[in-house]
């Protein structure tokens, strides 16, 4: 901790450090600050990445001259990430560079440290780990959110506090179960999708007397490709126990999410979604070069050639990323194979399906990825019947139609739509 009478190098962190979100960042310097520029010149600091806990007497140029500067983890990340274009597509000068990875150890010794200080922390990190079937653009999104700090970790995992008869929602005889954001086998303290918890909530549906049809209600951009398989079986054999499943994508519905849906009797979406991305993907960066230049030297002692593929400051072989395209291919044909088997389509036919590509509803729906577009009132109200859509509204007295409008906005408001 210093007190700020000049822009020393500090790499102090504060335990209590407010969001990035709320420091005042408009008229720098002041909460929020760079110490590398020209105090007074603030077309120089471009880069703000430390805050002033109870900063005062400013001076002529605005700066405080007493308080206790703190680096800030979140300012930090984003500083650094605009540093290297990841916005503006524009790098900074090496020397500010430089200067914000000095600060790195600092960061990744506090993130350690909160990180081993959560119980919850094992099953959180084995539900990140290993191969993912998810939107690119989507998961590099998010990853820079969580990494500048916007993306809030939870206290607790979020785990469903099973505190009523069902764990899903009922519209009439529909049972709606969410999916809603990325997908992985055990929750996840960044929110998201269980396959384990969603694999259960059908189960339970199934068991429901009062239940006639099962609708999924997807928004997801895919995720991990471990549990996957198991969650596409079991809405394959839910196709079979007397019950109809089906699926409606609100907005989104990429690559694992797919995977999931394309298991159902029926896959509706509303006019803007989004649809496909059908493919896995792993990402391997080789840092040897970045180590070389600091002047570390990795060695990976193993018992085979590819038992220390992907070890940070190790130079990646061709023959390194063969054995993780091979991996990543035959992990793919069971995501291919049960897209094949839930919407019928023979290998050739899926050719056009398989090159990653997004897709808009409507476009979607000609190539053969979902069957109907409509709005998620419109997919409730035709899963109520039994069987698939057979009834239509215009069956159905006014005085009737207008309790299920009331009812649709009381289940919308509940499921925050």
């Amino acid at each position: 901790m210093l007190t700020v009478n000049a822009f020393s190098h500090n790499s102090t962190i504060a335990d209590d450090e407010p969001a990035w979100s709320t420091v005042d960042k408009t008229r720098l310097p002041r909460e929020a600050f760079a110490d590398h520029g020209t105090p007074g010149e603030k077309s120089t600091w471009k880069y703000p990445h430390h805050w002033i806990k109870d900063g005062g007497n400013e001076d002529k140029n605005g700066v405080y001259t007493t308080g206790t500067m703190y680096l800030h983890v979140g300012g930090w990340q984003a500083a650094i990430n605009a540093a290297h274009g990841a916005r503006s597509g524009q790098r900074a000068s090496q020397s500010v560079i430089h200067h914000l990875e000095g600060h790195r150890g600092a960061i990744n010794r506090y993130r350690e440290s909160k990180a081993l200080s959560s119980l919850d922390t094992p099953r959180c990190w084995a539900s990140h780990m290993g191969l993912w079937c998810i939107e690119p653009l989507w998961m590099q999104q998010a990853v820079t959110a969580i990494q500048s700090g916007l993306w809030m970790v939870q206290s607790e995992p979020q785990a469903r506090v099973r505190q009523q008869e069902r764990d899903y929602e009922l519209y009439e005889s529909v049972a709606v179960i969410p999916m809603h954001g990325p997908m992985m086998k055990a929750y996840s303290k960044f929110g998201g999708v269980s396959t384990v918890e969603t694999r259960r909530m059908i189960r339970q549906a199934v068991r429901d007397p009062e239940v006639k049809t099962i609708l999924l209600h997807i928004d997801s951009p895919g995720g991990h490709v471990a549990g996957t398989q198991e969650l596409a079986d079991e809405i394959y054999r839910t196709r079979s126990s007397g019950k109809q499943i089906v699926a409606h994508v609100d907005d989104l519905c990429a690559s694992a999410a797919y995977w999931a849906a394309s298991q159902t009797e029926r896959i509706t979406a509303n006019p803007t979604a989004e649809i496909g991305s059908i493919g896995t993907i792993a990402v391997l960066k080789d840092t040897s070069q970045s180590m070389d230049r600091q002047g570390i030297q990795v060695h990976v002692i193993s018992t085979g050639p590819f038992k220390g593929v992907g070890v940070d400051g190790m130079p990646i072989s061709a023959e390194a990323l063969d054995y993780l395209r091979q991996r990543v291919e035959d992990l793919n044909e069971h995501f291919v194979a049960s897209v094949m088997r839930g919407r019928e389509k023979s290998h050739d036919q899926l050719t056009t399906w398989t090159d990653g590509r997004m897709h808009i509803a409507k476009q979607a729906k000609n190539m053969g990825f979902l069957d109907e577009i409509m709005s998620l009132e419109e997919a409730l109200d035709q899963a109520a019947f039994h069987p698939i859509y057979r009834a239509s509204k215009a069956s159905v007295p006014r005085a009737t139609q207008s309790l299920k409008v009331r009812a649709l906005q009381a289940f919308r408001q509940r499921q925050g739509v």
